[in-house]
């Protein structure tokens, strides 16, 4: 009898001890996928190294059909970013799309963007922020313009 009991006990922690292992394993996957997700944690939008794949596409898209792509670069020079890019982030419709570039910078897209959409638009990211103070900068990308990234650069040039 206590050979069956020794032996149980023998598997119950081989068990144990690769369960410990997996668990470590995965845990460490899950860190590796996370810092993979092209999502910032902090605030739900897109983060910077999935911009460019993102507004390529858009561009291309819009280019096919002879339509327009919004473009808005918000820089919080004074505020809580976190909560700025969270309840922007919760503002946003289809086909919009925000993103995160760096701590205080955020980039928000809108392919077909009339004037009432865009203003509509606007308004609805002033109001994410009550709080915060920033500076704006917007470019609106034609058929035939620049690529993503000047795109991006004439949208911080605009900044006011």
């Amino acid at each position: 009898m206590s050979l069956v009991l020794f032996i149980g006990v023998v598997f119950g922690l081989i068990g144990v001890f690769d369960a410990v292992v997996t668990r470590g394993r995965l845990q460490q996957e899950i860190a590796t996928a996370r810092a993979q997700r092209p999502v910032d944690d902090a605030t739900g939008l897109l983060n910077q190294r999935a911009y460019l794949p993102r507004i390529t596409s858009e561009l291309k898209r819009a280019q096919r059909s002879n339509a327009s792509v919004w473009l808005s670069v918000w820089t919080v020079t004074d505020g809580d970013p976190d909560r700025f890019g969270r309840v922007a982030a919760d503002g946003l419709r289809f086909p919009e799309v925000g993103f995160r570039l760096d701590e205080r910078v955020f980039c928000f897209a809108r392919p077909g963007a009339s004037e009432p959409i865009r203003t509509d638009l606007l308004a609805r990211l002033r109001a994410a922020g009550p709080r915060e103070q920033t500076a704006v900068g917007e470019v609106t990308w034609r058929a035939g313009d620049p690529d993503a990234m000047r795109l991006l650069h004439a949208a911080i040039g605009a900044m006011r």
